[in-house]
């Protein structure tokens, strides 16, 4: 039993590591698409409103051949998984122990380790994955890292655990 509660502490410190390192990834995401739309928009004049010296706008001289690129970066998708997966693993943690009779203090522990454990798929629900809405996903989705590792430290107050 003493195995599974080190664990579930040990857990506590990767899901506060991940859930901070994916918040602070994805404020610098924002922020760096934030700064490319500033720079891609010229001053003063609409994407429909330019024209080259043939007088085609911009969308009639784009190839359709161009791969699309993805909306979120697949690394920073790659790292809300793995923080979506510890997570998943410190609540199957949690209620092994549970099952063995080892309880928390304060009945919130469960509380919080089910916002920890439902915090990014619940947003990822809510993504319109359209491209005019990417800087809407990033935030929500660097929100949602930031719950999790929030609420793990909540989880683990509550949990007994001392720093």
């Amino acid at each position: 039993m003493q195995f599974l509660i080190n664990l579930h502490i040990t857990m506590f410190f990767a899901l506060v590591v991940a859930g901070t390192i994916c918040t602070i990834w994805g404020l610098a995401l924002f922020i760096a698409r934030n700064q490319a739309m500033k720079k891609a928009a010229p001053e003063g004049a609409s994407a429909s409103e330019q024209q080259d010296a043939a007088g085609n706008t911009p969308a009639a001289t784009e190839t359709p051949a161009q791969p699309r690129q993805p909306l979120i970066n697949p690394i920073f998708s790659s790292a809300l998984r793995v923080t979506a997966g510890l997570a998943l693993l410190q609540a199957i943690i949690g209620a092994a122990l549970f099952l063995i009779g080892n309880r928390p203090p304060d009945q919130l522990h469960y509380v919080y380790g089910l916002v920890v454990l439902f915090a990014i798929p619940a947003a990822l629900i809510y993504l319109s994955g359209k491209p005019e809405h990417i800087r809407r996903d990033l935030l929500m989705l660097a929100f949602a890292a930031l719950v999790v590792a929030a609420a793990a430290v909540r989880a683990a107050l509550t949990g007994g655990f001392q720093f």
